[in-house]
């Protein structure tokens, strides 16, 4: 299983887009294009983009692509040196000119194919070998796909006494009625409450997995992304 990433970091050093694809993670074994869009925060100082392998398993990667909308419609493809893998050397045993998001593990390697590409003649091959399963992504998807089955999801920009508007997400249990109710958790952060979007949940909801299958009107809010 495999995800890509795309983080902005603004100059005030908080974070600003973020998406790592939790909500689509990638198991396909063919090849396939996969995008993340979003908006470039007004005060980005750098942006950052690639992918995340989990567990054990052979990832192929190929033509990274960053595009900037400059008009309605118009797309602008940045330049950026190797990230077609043609150059299909390592540096520091990573590709030439990529960098670690954080610290890599000796547990996956890296190495350059010409058997199995999208496009050109090389692609990179990343490698895991004697990885433990990671529990947490397997738990994180198995509650992601008991939240996107049994609540509703609703977000909402609600104006507080002064007009600053917090970002609210509701998730409210399918089968609540006027005589199914169920408690209502509010958990307030000034963190992000991704993924955004109707159509895509969150596998961690409530503070438990039983919270969550024993069902709450589970309301995230957050004050950092208004």
């Amino acid at each position: 299983m495999a995800m890509l990433i795309v983080r902005v970091d603004k100059k005030d050093k908080k974070m600003g887009f973020f998406n790592n694809m939790q909500d689509r993670p990638i198991q396909s074994s063919e090849w396939k294009t996969y995008s993340i869009e979003g908006k470039i925060d007004e005060e980005a100082d750098s942006l950052f983009f690639g992918a995340i392998c989990v567990n054990n398993g052979s990832f192929y990667f190929d033509d990274f692509i960053l595009q900037i909308e400059t008009g309605s419609g118009n797309w602008q493809t940045i330049s950026l040196p190797n990230t077609d893998f043609e150059k299909n050397t390592l540096t520091d045993k990573l590709p030439e000119n990529w960098k670690p998001f954080y610290n890599t593990s000796p547990k996956f390697g890296y190495s350059f194919t010409s058997t199995n590409t999208y496009k050109g003649s090389y692609s990179l091959k990343v490698t895991g070998k004697e990885i433990e399963d990671n529990a947490g992504m397997n738990t994180y998807l198995r509650l992601q796909s008991f939240v996107k089955n049994n609540y509703n999801k609703n977000e909402y920009q609600i104006t507080m006494r002064d007009g600053i508007k917090i970002y609210t997400i509701v998730y409210t249990p399918k089968d609540a009625s006027a005589i199914n109710t169920y408690p209502m958790m509010l958990n307030r952060t000034p963190y992000s409450i991704a993924p955004y979007g109707k159509d895509k949940y969150n596998g961690f909801i409530g503070p438990s997995e039983t919270m969550i299958k024993e069902k709450y009107f589970c309301t995230p809010v957050s004050g950092a992304d208004i």
